[in-house]
């Protein structure tokens, strides 16, 4: 190997180690777990009761973390049994609604004071504009856990 090729397999290599820590809980979910039958059995309950749970307009970002902490919570559980899987249910809808609920107030407190500092937009017009975006990405799948080699969308 020559200097200049040494020189792109350092920058890819870079590259990758960065991607990795920003994509951190995506890709620990994805080694660690993604061939338990537990994994496979949390997706489908997600993608039954709420289909678009990791799309830009639902999780996002954090559903990675999400279902990290579930899949840690219940690792001990292989075939659940019917109390098992009311357990289960109930522990997704509770998170599920606090992470929600957390997600939204972030983004008021954002935009609140970005709008305030940088007097870019007055609130209200900066609201509109979160909106349109939204509107327009809320339905993009962040990560997909199902695929044959999951990647998460920006790579």
């Amino acid at each position: 190997m020559d200097k200049e090729q040494f020189n792109i397999f350092l920058r890819a290599e870079r590259a990758m180690q960065d991607h990795r820590q920003e994509h951190e809980y995506y890709f620990k979910v994805m080694e660690a777990y993604s061939d338990l039958p537990l994994f496979r059995f949390l997706i489908n309950i997600l993608n039954n009761k709420y289909p678009k749970w990791n799309t830009f307009g639902e999780l996002g970002y954090y559903s990675s973390e999400f279902l990290m902490d579930l899949l840690e919570k219940f690792s001990e559980i292989e075939t659940p049994n019917t109390e098992e899987l009311l357990l289960i249910i109930e522990e997704i809808d509770c998170k599920y609604q606090r992470i929600i609920s957390g997600i939204l107030e972030y983004h008021e407190y954002t935009f609140e004071n970005i709008t305030n500092l940088n007097k870019i937009y007055n609130y209200d017009t900066y609201k509109k504009e979160f909106k349109k975006f939204m509107k327009k990405h809320a339905d993009e799948v962040y990560y997909d856990f199902e695929s044959e080699i999951p990647i998460p969308f920006d790579m």
